[in-house]
């Protein structure tokens, strides 16, 4: 079991909270969040997607994790949630490929931005449009440079 310190922010003030995280023989990831008197608990495929279920009860309290986790930039690459559980996630900038290398979810840093997953899904949802566009441009432009036999 792995164990990590975050903080919740939306109160007056930012409440530390405990993350526990494990996987079983079978590939189910749990996830224990504590916070206060609070507990709650998440399992999925991977780690993003479970701490996604833990961060859309914690929206009702309004609270949002301070983590890449919950960054609006930030989300795992499908390799990373196969091989890697969704531990890692990269930083997105719309119409650029990801450049940097990954983060764990459950640390923190100056360039976190915190939304709730829905925000986050839509700003992934857009990155991924963004690329497919700019390859079809950049596709259509290569015509353009490409003489005909004619």
């Amino acid at each position: 079991m792995d164990n990590y310190k975050i903080n919740l922010i939306g109160d007056k003030d930012d409440i530390p909270a405990d993350v526990s995280i494990y996987s079983d023989d079978k590939g189910i990831c749990y996830i224990e969040l504590k916070h206060k008197s609070l507990i709650i608990t998440a399992q999925d495929y991977d780690f993003f997607d479970a701490f996604c279920k833990i961060r859309k009860k914690l929206e009702k309290e309004s609270l949002i994790p301070f983590c890449y986790a919950a960054s609006l930039n930030h989300y795992p690459s499908s390799m990373s949630r196969s091989m890697g559980l969704g531990l890692k996630s990269y930083k997105r900038t719309l119409n650029e490929p990801c450049k940097e290398n990954p983060v764990n979810i459950f640390s923190s840093g100056v360039d976190v931005i915190p939304v709730y997953v829905e925000n986050q899904e839509k700003f992934h949802q857009d990155w991924v449009e963004s690329i497919q566009n700019k390859k079809s441009f950049l596709s259509k432009l290569k015509g353009f440079f490409i003489k005909s036999n004619s």
